[in-house]
């Protein structure tokens, strides 16, 4: 299983956090529309999400490092919903 399958997996523990999820290339984007609870935070955290101020989104680049994009990674890879994912494999 590659990380971002096993990250995917680990969201189902945070309802809240799958709930707003996105897969961006192999990146996990996780945009609220309000600030998230302390424990989701807390969980996000400790499963390696670090806040984008840029892009308004906790990330998690799934093992994958690189520069940071001048363009909007969104717009070249595409989203899909993290949810959908998780639902189609249950």
């Amino acid at each position: 299983m590659d990380q971002t399958a096993a990250e995917l997996e680990a969201l189902r523990e945070c309802p809240e956090a799958l709930a707003y999820a996105k897969v961006v290339g192999s990146w996990l984007w996780i945009t609220f529309p309000a600030k998230p609870c302390e424990e989701t935070r807390a969980f996000l955290k400790t499963r390696g999400y670090r806040w984008n101020a840029k892009r308004g989104a906790w990330q998690n680049s799934c093992g994958l490092s690189c520069k940071a994009a001048p363009y909007d990674p969104r717009v070249k890879y595409g989203q899909v919903s993290a949810s959908e994912l998780v639902e189609g494999n249950a």
